[in-house]
């Protein structure tokens, strides 16, 4: 059986290949994001600074920018690097503080563990098969 090749043109089962753009034709944007575009407005937010993009129909945020804080200063690096190396040597003072109590508290409790070992519980003994 030979087709029509009139018929062939529109039967439902066969697919169609995919338009071809070339690099110089671009797709124009979908109508929606057309009338989206004239009713939108950006502002600012009070409580991070971000920039946020609100659609005015829906009030749905579009986009949102994260506010970027400039870098401090070399001065500001310098005096915080002062302030951060007085609290570790802080920290570290009150790191060895607890390590000596931890100590002392230890040797109490063996001394008083050596004056009363009668008083002092079993150990339990591992039973093997």
């Amino acid at each position: 059986m030979s087709r029509n090749p009139d018929l062939s043109k529109s039967l439902p089962n066969e697919t169609k290949p995919a338009p071809q753009y070339s690099p110089t034709v671009i797709p124009q944007k979908p109508y929606y994001i057309k009338s989206m575009a004239s009713k939108e407005i950006k502002i600012d937010c009070p409580c991070c600074k971000a920039k946020l993009v609100i659609d005015t129909e829906t009030g749905i945020i579009l986009q949102t920018t994260p506010h970027k804080e400039a870098p401090p200063s070399l001065q500001d690096f310098l005096k915080n690097d002062k302030n951060r190396s007085k609290d570790l040597d802080e920290k570290f003072a009150e790191a060895k503080r607890q390590e000596d109590t931890k100590l002392q508290t230890l040797e109490k409790k063996f001394e008083w563990a050596k004056k009363n070992k009668d008083k002092l519980p079993e150990a339990p003994r591992i039973q093997w098969d």
